[in-house]
């Protein structure tokens, strides 16, 4: 027995350092794979509340979050204003230039619009060449001038994509809490759309904002 035991402590241990080896591998391998499922969920998420061509929120996503803005906004008092935003003659640019520039100048207006937004603010594409933009604690006259500073920002620089430059224009309507007291968001959108219909119908490239008086303009630029 005693020469057993002695014989027992020399043996070859070559085979535990490759199952430890193994082993081993397996969890980095399962650690890069768990890693790589987290990162997909994550772009699932990203994708089922942004719109793929600008990389805005989408208008499902933009349903789900603003109610959230319109209570606090009536909660703590403060001014809440939306704009509409529509880009001018937009079907002559897909027509004359092709979808492929079209959705290039959708993407390089969407960073138009960050650049010149605040992180608080909600920014999303509505449908088609039409965005929303919601911004808290913003009175009318203070969304105006955003609201200007927008649209000089698109009619100064040209859109370039390889040998196609084409000059875009946009028309901005906008409303807010200070005109619209009550009712739904969806109040709130209607006017400022209405203001936008103005907008558009009144020369485009230009501000509008509405006036629940007439249900047309207050103020145009």
């Amino acid at each position: 027995e005693e020469r057993q035991l002695v014989a027992g402590v020399g043996r070859d241990k070559t085979p535990d350092l490759e199952l430890l080896g193994e082993i081993t591998q397996l969890n980095i391998t399962l650690e890069k794979k768990q890693r790589e499922l987290e990162d997909a969920y994550a772009r699932l998420e990203q994708l089922a509340v942004t719109d793929q061509v600008t990389g805005l929120y989408n208008r499902h996503h933009f349903f789900t979050v603003v109610q959230h803005f319109l209570e606090e906004s009536r909660r703590y008092g403060l001014p809440l204003s939306c704009l509409m935003l529509d880009l001018d003659n937009f079907k002559s640019v897909n027509d004359h230039y092709g979808h492929i520039f079209g959705d290039y100048v959708l993407k390089m207006l969407a960073e138009r619009f960050r650049n010149n937004t605040r992180k608080s603010d909600l920014v999303a594409r509505y449908g088609g060449e039409e965005f929303v933009l919601v911004t808290p604690s913003t009175d009318i006259r203070t969304a105006q001038v955003l609201g200007e500073r927008i649209r000089a920002a698109v009619e100064r620089e040209p859109f370039t994509l390889g040998n196609v430059t084409a000059n875009v224009t946009v028309s901005v309507g906008i409303s807010g809490t200070e005109l619209i007291t009550k009712g739904p968001f969806d109040y709130l959108l209607d006017s400022s759309d209405r203001a936008l219909y103005i907008a558009k119908h009144g020369g485009r490239n230009r501000v509008v904002i509405y006036s629940p008086e007439t249900g047309a303009a207050a103020t145009q630029q």
